[in-house]
Parts: C-alpha cells; sequence; structure tokens
C-alpha cells in the first residue's frame, strides 16, 4: 500500500454516528483474543482505550500462541488481534488470504475472510481472476481497485507494517535480502 493513503482517521464523534446509524445498543462488549507478546498487548490495550470512548468495550482475552491460532481458526471470537505477512512476494499473497472466499479457490482452501465470516461478494472472483491475469500493468490495476474496494468494505483494519531493518559489515559481500525471510539468500555470501 502505498504510504500517501490513510485510510481511517480518528473521528470518535463520526464513530458514535454510525453506530448510533447501525442500530447497536451501546455500550457493547466484544471479546478480543491477543497474543501475549509484545507489542500485540500494548496495540490491543491502545485500542481497548479509543474504542471505549465511544462505547465499545473490549474484553482483552491475552492467551498464549496455541490457544491465539485455535481461537482464530475455530472461529470463537469477536476480534482477533494479530499479525500477517505474505508467503511470497506478490500481491495474490495478502489478497487470497483476506479476500478470497471458499468458494472461489481451486483447492477449497479457507482464508481469513471466511474464518471470519467475512463474504467478499465479487472481489473474491475478481482477486482470483488477478493472479491469472498476464499483462503486469493491467494486473497491477486489478489489485489497486480490489485494494480500494477492500479498505471500504472488509471487517479488516491494518494498523501497522513492519519494517525489516538489517546491518551488516561493510566487509560482508552476496548477502540477498528478500520480501519475507525465505527469500533470503546466503549462497553467495562472502566475508572480504
Amino acid at each position: 500500500m502505498p504510504s500517501t493513503i490513510i485510510p481511517i482517521r480518528l473521528d470518535i464523534d463520526k464513530a458514535k454516528e454510525l453506530l448510533a446509524e447501525s442500530g447497536v445498543s451501546l455500550p457493547i462488549k466484544l471479546e478480543t483474543v491477543v497474543w501475549n507478546t509484545p507489542p500485540y498487548t500494548e496495540f490491543a490495550q491502545a485500542v481497548q482505550s479509543t474504542m471505549s470512548q465511544a462505547g465499545i468495550n473490549l474484553d482483552l482475552q491475552v492467551v498464549d500462541g496455541q490457544q491465539w491460532l485455535d481461537r482464530y481458526r475455530s472461529h470463537d471470537l469477536d476480534i482477533w488481534v494479530g499479525l500477517w505477512g505474505p508467503d511470497y512476494p506478490d500481491p495474490h499473497s495478502n489478497v487470497k488470504a483476506f479476500t478470497v472466499n471458499t468458494k472461489d479457490t481451486p483447492d477449497g482452501s479457507e482464508g481469513l475472510a471466511d474464518r471470519f465470516g467475512w463474504d467478499a461478494g465479487d472481489l473474491s472472483a475478481r482477486a482470483m481472476a488477478a493472479v491469472r491475469e498476464q499483462d503486469t500493468d493491467k494486473r497491477r490495476d486489478m489489485y489497486e481497485a480490489i485494494q480500494k474496494e477492500h479498505t471500504d468494505s472488509s471487517p479488516f483494519l491494518y494498523m501497522f507494517q513492519d519494517a525489516r531493518k538489517v546491518a551488516i559489515r561493510a566487509d560482508v559481500k552476496g548477502l540477498v535480502l528478500g520480501i519475507t525471510y525465505s527469500d533470503d539468500r546466503y549462497g553467495g555470501v562472502t566475508k572480504q
């Protein structure tokens, strides 16, 4: 996502207005499953404090990694504070996870959209069409359009993007760092 896009801004009054329009009776309490590892606990506490201003009370359930995954996999939660990263360096890795519903996957695999009960509608089929598109410019445009609609309609909020920083000595040559850790290449590393 380009760094100039800020799709969500803090506006407590607008949040209260939207909640009133939705018919939700406030205050409301939501179970929020959080991994017991920093910084996720701190992120969740900050969100809890902010949401309480609009009448949404988060019941933070801080659990270990296994319970965190079990709750996510079993759909046993209202809100899940998690982390996600691409499995491979292509936009489809994240688009499939957050947008594609089981009905549109060739292997019937279940992604985050299904696990959290979100029917992405035609975004799901459009994502599967984008992965098959051979024209690079057209494919990019397809993914950008999906991203814009996803931002406005999905139940997912992306709060932070991890920045990977690696330091190496000046006499180390040939290290290739990929977009994901599995893409790192050490075979050509030499020290002079």
